[in-house]
């Protein structure tokens, strides 16, 4: 019986989890439909609805919360600050701390654009990673190499200094995306 009580104590934590984390997901869409965001953004974001919704276990439930934390720092700090302001949300308690990333950093300098074009797509990893058979992915090489690629982020107004700067930063971005990705 004690396991049967110790189950059901999970369970209900689970619960619990999956509907505040449920709460921070609406309150992003919230955020990016009214900001009128890109249409990947808002398909990430139901993708990461749909796991919340269905995860059997906590492991999923933080690596959604790592990847909403990851993707949408910005609108999560907002929502942040609306429920400190006006206490309807009471999510402040359950967010992680969102001192401004590495990450966030250089996505903000757009250099987050730069994955899919040298194929560091954490999701058709994972998905490669999930089946024996290899998956097709899109082989299209790019006419210009990184190095000449990165020349056009290094100066003052983005802060890089030289290329190789440039470089370390896509590879941090590709590195915390593809840790945050719950296929990998």
């Amino acid at each position: 019986i004690h396991e049967v009580m110790e189950w059901d104590g999970r369970f209900a934590r689970l619960s619990h989890r999956r509907k505040e984390m449920m709460k921070k997901v609406n309150a992003v869409a919230e955020i990016l439909e009214r900001d009128a965001a890109p249409e990947s953004d808002l398909s990430l974001l139901s993708r990461m609805a749909n796991e919340c919704e269905d995860a059997p276990v906590e492991e999923v439930l933080n690596d959604v919360e790592a990847n909403l934390t990851l993707r949408f720092h910005e609108q999560l700090t907002e929502v942040e600050q609306s429920g400190k302001a006006d206490g309807s949300l009471g999510l402040s308690r359950q967010l992680r701390p969102l001192n401004r990333s590495q990450y966030a950093h250089h996505c903000k300098k757009g250099i987050r654009d730069l994955l899919p074009t040298y194929g560091a797509d954490p999701k058709d990893l994972g998905a490669s990673l999930g089946s024996y058979r290899r998956t097709k992915v899109s082989q299209n090489v790019p006419d210009m190499t990184p190095e000449d690629v990165a020349e056009v982020y290094v100066g003052d107004e983005t802060g890089y200094a030289d290329v190789a700067s440039v470089i370390r930063s896509l590879v941090h971005v590709a590195a915390a995306e593809i840790a945050a990705e719950p296929a990998v």
